[in-house]
């Protein structure tokens, strides 16, 4: 298996040079359900593990609009905290 790192707009202000990511998360997997193709993501900014590895954690493809979208588990404070409440991925990070 490999893990993607991938950056994400969560609405928050932007600090970065490239002024579209606030946020990165570990894509660890990918699957289909009743919503449509998603990949499974880990997030690091939740102090609850549990939290942060839930199967919950999806990005969406939403291949009309050429985007990854995901609200990730209702129980993350960090997503339900942003501006958006939601992820839009914005880069994806060579694996090294």
């Amino acid at each position: 298996m490999v893990y993607l790192m991938v950056g994400v707009d969560d609405g928050s202000k932007l600090d970065n040079d490239d002024m579209t990511t606030e946020h990165f998360v570990v894509i660890v997997g990918m699957g289909t359900d009743a919503t449509g193709n998603f990949f499974l993501f880990y997030d690091n900014a939740v102090a609850n593990n549990t939290i942060g590895t839930s199967p919950k954690n999806k990005l969406y493809c939403k291949c009309t609009d050429y985007k990854l979208q995901g609200v990730g588990d209702i129980a993350n404070s960090y997503i339900q905290g942003s501006a958006k409440q939601k992820y839009t991925v914005t880069q994806i990070r060579e694996t090294k």
